[in-house]
């Protein structure tokens, strides 16, 4: 007797899209967690670029997916957009105006005796830097807790 093997054909999807709003490596691992449990397969993301990808075995679940991401508080977007997103721009700007502020802090080290050992000077010039830090990772640190 010759059996026929029967197979099942699953329309498997490799997804890539864009993630906008992750701010550190930790806001990667989280979206990887979360893709987990809604039955993406190997996923992966970096953090940096926000290019996002994984496997799913249903394709009609990717908008639910990318609905859930979303409601997360991350953008997704299609990989066709030019990578130099609005984040991206502001990031650049934060990370600019925090390096100037820095350096007379790191200058003043090198100094034997300097008007920028003033405290109240130190506490004018480090306090915008630390504000900038809390805004950027605050929002990711709070959705981290929860």
């Amino acid at each position: 007797m010759h059996q026929h093997a029967h197979h099942v054909h699953r329309t498997d999807q490799e997804v890539t899209i864009r993630v906008s709003g992750l701010h550190c490596t930790n806001c990667a691992l989280s979206l990887e967690k979360h893709l987990l449990r809604l039955g993406a397969h190997a996923p992966s993301v970096d953090f940096a670029s926000g290019r996002t990808r994984f496997t799913l075995h249903n394709s009609d679940a990717l908008h639910d997916v990318v609905d859930s991401i979303e409601r997360l508080g991350f953008s997704v977007h299609d990989l066709s957009r030019p990578l130099r997103s609005h984040h991206q721009h502001i990031l650049t700007i934060k990370a600019a105006i925090a390096a100037i502020l820095t350096a007379p802090l790191l200058v003043a080290m090198c100094l034997p005796s300097s008007p920028l050992h003033d405290p109240t000077l130190q506490f004018y010039l480090a306090t915008p830097v630390f504000i900038i830090g809390i805004l950027h990772f605050g929002a990711s640190a709070i959705r981290s807790i929860r």
